[in-house]
């Protein structure tokens, strides 16, 4: 997911926020779960701006039938702001991926929704 930004001053500053839904769908059979999941913001070409991780080992809630899979969601968000520089248009750039740090376990898929992500530009400081 990305955003265009136009900045109309050298040094303006570009407050980012975005949010996204994580579903987790449990295995049928694990009493826990884990995964880990990377935000990664960019603005090519630039190197990246933030990495913000997000996930976590938890309990299975006991459903009403044990037999069937368990569906979570969380709607973790993150602000930043940045100052690109020289007046000019600009590309911000969510990546989102499974963490290599954070093995997933007893998960049958995981996936990243309803991305967004929004700027807003402000005068310089």
């Amino acid at each position: 997911m990305e955003v265009q930004v136009t900045t109309t001053e050298d040094n303006q500053r570009v407050k980012l926020d975005g949010t996204v839904t994580i579903q987790v769908d449990t295995d049928v059979t694990a009493t826990s779960f884990q995964y880990g999941l990377a935000f990664d913001l960019t603005r090519p070409p630039s190197p990246p701006l933030a990495f913000i991780p997000q996930g976590g080992n938890y309990l299975k809630t006991p459903g009403v039938n044990a037999n069937t899979q368990d569906l979570y969601q969380w709607h973790p968000n993150f602000t930043l702001v940045n100052v690109p520089g020289p007046a000019g248009n600009y590309t911000y750039r969510v990546l989102v991926s499974e963490s290599v740090l954070i093995s997933r376990v007893g998960i049958d898929s995981i996936s990243a929704r309803n991305l967004g992500l929004t700027a807003t530009v402000f005068p310089p400081a």
